[in-house]
């Protein structure tokens, strides 16, 4: 088992442990504490450390990963299959608009 193989076990298990429902709960928590590193670090770039301010920030989108992998490993296989396939259109949409764009 490579090391990427091993890092997915261990998030499997941190999901088994918590379930869904308590993950969805701290996705929403992961989430907001991401949005705020990232407005310190548009706002407050006069008064603190730049390279402090990003590593708050990549934590918090290590956080927002780490938690949205657990989520996605335990849902059911429809709302799996229902995000993915809510997923693959919105990045369809978005590569349309980006080739709009481009005209």
């Amino acid at each position: 088992m490579d090391d990427m193989d091993e890092m997915n076990e261990e998030i499997r298990e941190i999901a088994k442990h918590y379930g869904l429902w308590f993950q969805v709960e701290k996705l929403s928590e992961e989430c907001a504490e991401l949005i705020a590193a990232e407005i310190q670090l548009g706002t407050k770039q006069d008064t603190v450390d730049r390279r402090e301010l990003l590593h708050r920030y990549l934590s918090e989108l290590a956080d927002v990963d780490i938690v949205l992998e657990q989520v996605k490993f335990l849902l059911s296989p429809s709302m799996r299959s229902h995000f993915y396939d809510v997923r693959e259109d919105k990045i369809i949409r978005t590569l349309k608009r980006i080739e709009a764009e481009k005209r």
